[in-house]
């Protein structure tokens, strides 16, 4: 490749980078201190590899600004640390998009258990009314064939709305 080529690409990318995103995040109103409710996911490590996180990844299409990294490699190598994320809503109508998937500490594990027929994942959306000052859990399960992810109420177990259940 000579030069002039070189240096046409990298102009290239750097006016590509230098593009505002197109994506759109959830965010609480600017300034807004009124009652909200609260929504967590759930995560499990399943070994020091891979583990399970069941969690909002989308607020009425938008999606969640610095939630979508839910494992971490820990002490500099692939060891799995998992976080369960959360976030605000206001008590009005709301369509989330819930998700539940495997999780990996790194490229490798994730690769392999791929294409072992390991990864798994489901993914809807559920439409309901949060109350004020109401807490709310992801949960769900990940096993060959029986894959789904719901919402209950933190503190009474409850399910709000249906299950969300992979297609087979």
């Amino acid at each position: 490749m000579n030069f002039s080529r070189s240096l046409k690409l990298a102009a290239a990318g750097l006016a590509f980078a230098s593009l505002p995103s197109c994506v759109k995040y959830h965010n609480l109103p600017e300034g807004y201190s009124g009652p909200v409710a609260t929504i967590r996911g759930t995560a499990a490590q399943g070994n020091v590899f891979k583990g399970q996180s069941f969690r909002v990844t989308k607020v009425d299409g938008l999606e969640i600004a610095g939630r979508g990294a839910v494992a971490t490699p820990t002490g500099g190598g692939p060891v799995l640390a998992v976080r369960e994320p959360q976030v605000q809503v206001l008590p009005k109508p709301v369509t989330l998009t819930l998700t539940g998937s495997t999780i990996y500490a790194a490229d490798g594990p994730a690769l392999v258990d791929s294409m072992i027929g390991g990864a798994r994942h489901v993914s809807g959306d559920l439409s309901f009314t949060p109350k004020a000052g109401g807490e709310y859990r992801v949960k769900g399960i990940l096993e060959k064939g029986s894959e789904s992810v719901w919402l209950e109420e933190e503190k009474s177990g409850k399910l709000v709305g249906n299950k969300i259940t992979k297609a087979r």
